[in-house]
């Protein structure tokens, strides 16, 4: 399944690393890495030392990864690729610790059963394809928001660490990324099931964690207690989930293989829960029936929608691998890359019209149940 997934997203990589490279002014050394002098110029300078003060008329000189000097404008720069930044403020890049690149940040008015989405999510080649873009996808928002570095601490299956090796290979644009994978949460606890593998004992636990080490995470992290997000009674965030040996046998083995761990640990006293609003008994009305039979049809009919999309994505893209296409037909080989990326669009929102249908039938449902 997951080698059907790579090629999937391997014969898109392949198209795109050039582009990519281009658009970012970027080019390789011998070795394969990527290499570029630049010198920027014309910004405000935050430099990040603890009495900072914005500063003009700054020249910043960066050879490959590297920052070389901190020059006034007027100074040489032979040799250095001069970037215009047109009066823009410059800083170092930031640092966000606490990641979950299985979803956008954005809130969510409804709510939803995330264990079982993700279920879904990774049950086929195509869906785990299409969630895995999105993940990259979420990467590269953090680093095009500034963020240089990120530790993400659950993510789905081995996402996070392929996001990670795809970046240092240039294939996608991310930032530096320090990667858990799954956390390990216990049944009940937080993230169980969807960003966090649900141990019932020591035995389980630490399975997982050998199971992290050999996708090459850079860290464990451990959900300890419940959470605020998936809390359903008053109490429930700062509750104790995961019995202190659990975390003791986890911690201990962990540090013996070298990983540092981190853990999600809430509040005792969380803010009161406002109570479930009371619904009275109802029927659906003829309106709602209606809905619920269109809802179910068209999930029926979304995988073979999304198979359908995939299947004129590799046929397009195989044309992309002809040498020879471009040549031939500059035009239509630039109608192709544009569908193929159309495609990625349609595919994403594909994906989540699934949830979303899936989110009303199960509440419609719910109505009907209540009679």
């Amino acid at each position: 399944m997951q080698e059907a997934e790579e090629k999937t997203t391997d014969v898109f990589y392949r198209f795109r690393k050039r582009d990519i490279l281009k658009e970012n002014g970027l080019r390789r050394n011998g070795k394969g890495r990527i290499r570029m002098k630049r010198a920027y110029f014309n910004c405000i300078l935050l430099d990040g030392t603890e009495q900072m003060e914005p500063a003009a008329h700054k020249m910043v000189l960066v050879d490959g990864e590297k920052i070389t000097a901190i020059v006034e404008d007027t100074a040489p720069c032979e040799g250095y690729e001069k970037v215009d930044l047109k009066g823009g403020y410059l800083m170092p890049g930031l640092i966000n610790l606490h990641v979950h690149l299985a979803g956008n940040g954005k809130p969510s008015a409804k709510p939803r059963d995330n264990a079982a989405l993700v279920r879904r999510i990774l049950s086929n080649g195509l869906t785990r394809a299409v969630a895995y873009r999105l993940v990259c996808s979420y990467a590269k928002l953090e680093l095009l928001g500034g963020v240089t570095t990120i530790r993400t601490v659950g993510g789905l299956a081995d996402f996070d660490t392929r996001c990670r090796d795809d970046a240092a290979k240039g294939k996608i644009l991310a930032p530096r990324i320090l990667a858990a994978n799954e956390g390990i949460s216990v049944p009940g606890g937080h993230m169980a099931g969807s960003v966090a593998v649900a141990a019932h004992n020591n035995a389980e636990a630490l399975a997982q964690l050998r199971r992290a080490g050999e996708q090459g995470v850079d860290l464990v992290k451990l959900m300890i207690t419940g959470g605020v997000l998936d809390a359903t009674q008053k109490g429930t965030p700062g509750e104790l989930k995961m019995k202190p040996e659990m975390v003791r046998a986890v911690c201990d083995e962990a540090h013996r293989l070298g990983y540092p761990v981190a853990a999600h640990t809430d509040k005792p006293k969380p803010k009161p829960l406002a109570p479930p609003a009371k619904i009275g008994p109802r029927k659906l009305t003829f309106k709602e029936q209606r809905e619920l039979q269109m809802l179910k049809d068209e999930l029926d009919a979304l995988p073979g929608k999304m198979a359908a999309l995939e299947d004129e994505q590799h046929t397009l893209e195989d044309r992309l691998n002809d040498p020879g296409f471009f040549a031939r037909d500059p035009d239509g080989f630039n109608a192709t890359a544009k569908r193929i990326s159309e495609l990625d669009d349609e595919q994403t929102a594909a994906l989540q019209r699934w949830e979303d249908v899936e989110f009303r039938i199960a509440e419609l449902e719910g109505k009907a149940e209540d009679k």
